[in-house]
């Protein structure tokens, strides 16, 4: 049907309900190969989008359960080099040969995908798009017209991959926008936690003094366990479906804490990764009563057993009260109660009382 049909077909799949799934299926049959694949690889072998056509029950959740996107393990990864370089069995064989990895090749096995050929579409410091045709055992190795069907239609997917893109980011400027209109300080991130949009008064919260720190479009917490909190709430947001809960955690310095409230967004059918999918709100020190524990682990990065023996010593608790309560011998006392020092920075008890009194009052 020619290349002209194919690129048409993948110029109005951003468009169109099933556009990707109809162009991708139409790709996969011209190369003779049973799926086609399109997919997303982030820092961390994170897989933001990956969409296989025809795709048997558990392919999606086991490439990620397995680490799929880790070049460590899987030989199509660790292949991604070169944009619009077509790679196939002969490399792969070299690259299998070389891993000494069965994680990947169980995989395969399972699936029956032994066969292909690939490239990579774009390639920037976050992460790489990937174009792959999937080819079971009865398909066979790709002959040459198959990867020259492949080579001249990728730079196709790429112009739509970049359509698709533009539309995405332009969901997460839409979204801030009407954030913007109700004072939030709020940023809206991507598949892989990319700053995809913020507002003007979340703008104020990223910098030296800041509660946050925003470098290469990426978010921290300025503090060791706000951060910790903030990236642990990310990935279970990120990796979770549709029916992941909210998370709640503190960022800033301990004398001026402020809640983090980050939301996941509804994914969308075909979406690249690049469109929203998480929401972060960042608002004031209001907090529900009986939150004191949760708020000292969050600022200071105290331990549950740390977080404990802090309200002990607020009610008045001596250390002798505090490790026959706890079953704990004086030296585990002593040692945990250094380590509250050094976490709350201050050397005696009482400066920890005060600094912690001023807090919570």
């Amino acid at each position: 049907m020619g290349i002209i049909s194919i690129a048409d077909q993948f110029a109005s799949a951003p468009f169109e309900p099933d556009g990707w799934d109809g162009a991708l299926k139409r790709l996969a049959s011209e190369t003779r190969s049973a799926r086609m694949q399109l997919l997303a690889v982030g820092n961390r072998g994170l897989v933001p989008f990956n969409w296989t056509t025809d795709a048997p029950d558990g392919f999606i959740e086991q490439f990620v359960e397995i680490g799929g996107g880790d070049p460590r393990h899987n030989w199509r990864v660790a292949y991604a080099d070169t944009p619009l370089q077509v790679i196939s069995e002969q490399h792969y064989d070299r690259m299998r040969a070389h891993l000494k990895c069965d994680i990947y090749d169980d995989y395969v096995a399972q699936f029956d995908v032994p066969f292909g050929c690939q490239c990579v579409l774009s390639r920037d410091a976050d992460k790489f798009i990937g174009l792959a045709a999937l080819r079971t055992r009865a398909d066979g190795r790709t002959e040459e017209k198959d990867r020259r069907v492949f080579a001249k239609a990728a730079p196709h997917v790429l112009a739509a991959v970049r359509m698709q893109r533009a539309i995405e980011h332009r969901g997460a400027e839409l979204a801030a926008g009407a954030l913007e209109a109700i004072g939030a300080a709020a940023f809206v991130l991507d598949g892989i936690g990319k700053v995809g949009a913020l507002t003007r008064a979340a703008e104020t919260l990223v910098g030296v003094d800041g509660p946050l720190c925003l470098v290469k479009g990426y978010l921290s917490g300025a503090t060791e366990a706000g951060n910790r909190q903030f990236q642990r709430a990310l990935s279970a947001v990120l990796a979770g479906g549709d029916a992941v809960q909210p998370h709640s955690f503190w960022l800033g310095l301990p004398e001026n804490p402020l809640l983090g409230e980050l939301f996941p967004l509804p994914r969308r059918d075909w979406n690249l990764g690049f469109g929203p999918r998480a929401l972060l709100v960042v608002g004031s020190t209001e907090r529900p009563r009986g939150d004191e524990t949760a708020l000292l682990r969050g600022l200071f990065g105290f331990t549950p057993a740390e977080a404990d023996i802090v309200a002990r010593l607020r009610g008045g608790a001596t250390r002798e009260e505090i490790g026959a309560a706890r079953s704990a011998s004086a030296s585990t006392v002593l040692s945990q109660i250094k380590a509250i020092f050094r976490k709350a920075d201050v050397h005696r008890e009482t400066d920890l009382l005060a600094k912690i009194g001023r807090l919570l009052r």
